[in-house]
């Protein structure tokens, strides 16, 4: 059983080019779309994602606002069944939904749009959230009884920065292997871990790996144009999706999209077209339940 996730900070972007963006996307039998800084309205954009005549999809009822999901009624997930675990009702910054879909295990899927670095809130003032985040996530896994958690989302942080990697905090780790070599050491032990696949999608990809018209996939989520600061790595990937052991082995694709197959996100340089789609860039994957 596929499953086709996308999520999408939408920050501002509006109009009849989203619009036609998410139709189009939609029309690629995506199972979910999450969807953070959506309107407070949400029937435009569910009406774009059901401006095709193939996939119908609704809204999952969540009591946050920030993030939003989308699942199609058609498909793996027709007739899945959803349950709304866990709101944030301070600072609605994480939601958790359980999943059961027909003749699979449940899934947990942390929907999160963390708090901005810019401006003023520092890398420490982060990974502080973070920790914050990730009591929450445990939290809720104690609730529902098991630990394949998704969490997916704007963390407004990289994948080296200390929230990511703090045992104390997120805790996710580079590769697979490492779930299982972490958690054995005594600095770490009683802090589960999550793997970050994000990390294998920073910077240049090999060159077997360009586009279509000679155009790299791109190097990040975001672009941080600020060429005063000598420290800046410029690409940022604050749009993360993450599991726990007991999911990444059902990862089967993981990609950054510039394209809908129509429109392009980006500018010729390679940078999101914040004027006219998204000042962040999509991530696609699936997962084999």
């Amino acid at each position: 059983m596929r499953v086709k996730f996308l999520f999408w900070n939408i920050r501002q972007a509006r109009g009849s080019r989203l619009a036609a963006c998410l139709t189009r996307l939609a029309g690629q039998d995506t199972d979910v779309f999450l969807f953070a800084e959506c309107p407070a309205d949400p029937t435009p954009i569910l009406a774009a994602l059901n401006g095709q005549t193939v996939n119908q999809y609704a809204a999952v009822v969540s009591q946050s606002s920030r993030v939003r999901f989308f699942a199609r009624q058609a498909g793996p997930l027709a007739g899945a069944v959803w349950h709304d675990r866990f709101f944030d009702g301070v600072t609605d910054r994480i939601t958790a939904l359980e999943c059961q879909p027909r003749g699979a295990l449940s899934i947990l899927i942390i929907g999160a749009h963390l708090d901005s670095p810019y401006p003023g809130l520092s890398p420490a003032g982060r990974a502080e959230w973070a920790r914050d985040v990730a009591q929450d996530i445990r939290t809720v896994e104690g609730d529902v009884g098991h630990t394949r958690t998704i969490l997916v989302g704007d963390l407004n942080m990289n994948p080296f920065d200390g929230g990511l990697v703090e045992t104390t905090a997120l805790h996710a780790v580079m590769t697979r292997h490492l779930t299982g070599v972490v958690v054995r050491h005594e600095a770490r032990d009683g802090y589960p871990v999550f793997y970050n696949p994000m990390w294998s999608c920073l910077g240049d990809r090999p060159a077997n790996r360009i586009q279509p018209r000679g155009r790299r996939r791109p190097p990040g989520t975001y672009y941080f144009d600020n060429t005063n600061d000598r420290a800046n790595v410029f690409w940022q990937m604050f749009d993360q999706v993450l599991l726990r052991p007991g999911l990444m082995e059902q990862l089967t694709f993981l990609e950054i999209l510039a394209s809908d197959g129509s429109e392009e996100f980006v500018t010729a340089e390679g940078k999101p077209r914040e004027a006219l789609v998204s000042d962040h860039l999509p991530i696609l994957f699936e997962l084999n339940l």
